[in-house]
């Protein structure tokens, strides 16, 4: 559920930016036909666009930890035990930590101006996503797949972001997927 979901909403913002999805076409167009580590390696634009959609957009929305030590966090005291709630859509959307936080950039991946300690969409420590390796293969082979005949194309409704146990979209995903000629 959670990779299928990242996938309607990396759909959703290349049919809302034609001009990354086109510089996406072009990167795709280069890849051998063969799905190799290797190969997979070779996709910095790819790569952006991923993980700026999981920046905005995070299928894990929030988790929770438990302090282990007393801290100071800015003016927030948080005592050994208690439950902290930690939110990667909240924190990707965070101009303290990232410049025009709601713009869908993935060039700040290529340029390499994120605020790593803010992008956190697999979750942190110990309990990072065991998945997340998989979950980002899975997208780059559908994606380099369907790209190399089909566009994304934006029908005029925007999708509703809710949050319940994983990010969702309330109304759905109002995208067509176009054959190229």
């Amino acid at each position: 559920e959670t990779t299928a979901m990242t996938f309607s909403f990396i759909a959703e913002m290349l049919s809302k930016h034609p001009e990354v999805q086109e510089e996406l076409v072009s990167e795709v167009s280069l890849f051998d036909k063969s799905f190799t580590v290797e190969n997979l390696k070779k996709t910095p634009i790819l790569d952006a666009v991923i993980n700026e959609v999981m920046r905005l957009y995070p299928a894990g929305w929030a988790f929770t930890r438990v302090a282990n030590s007393d801290v100071k966090v800015d003016d927030i005291e948080i005592k050994k035990g208690e439950i902290v709630l930690v939110s990667p859509f909240l924190l990707g959307r965070n101009e303290k930590f990232h410049k025009e936080a709601e713009l869908f950039e993935p060039k700040r991946f290529i340029e390499d101006s994120v605020n790593r300690d803010a992008y956190i969409p697999f979750g942190m420590g110990p309990r990072t996503c065991s998945g997340a390796n998989f979950a980002i293969l899975e997208l780059k082979v559908v994606l380099i797949t369907l790209l190399r005949e089909y566009k994304f194309e934006y029908c005029g409704a925007e999708c509703e972001v809710d949050a319940r146990a994983t990010l969702f979209s309330k109304n759905g995903f109002n995208i067509k997927l176009i054959r190229k000629s």
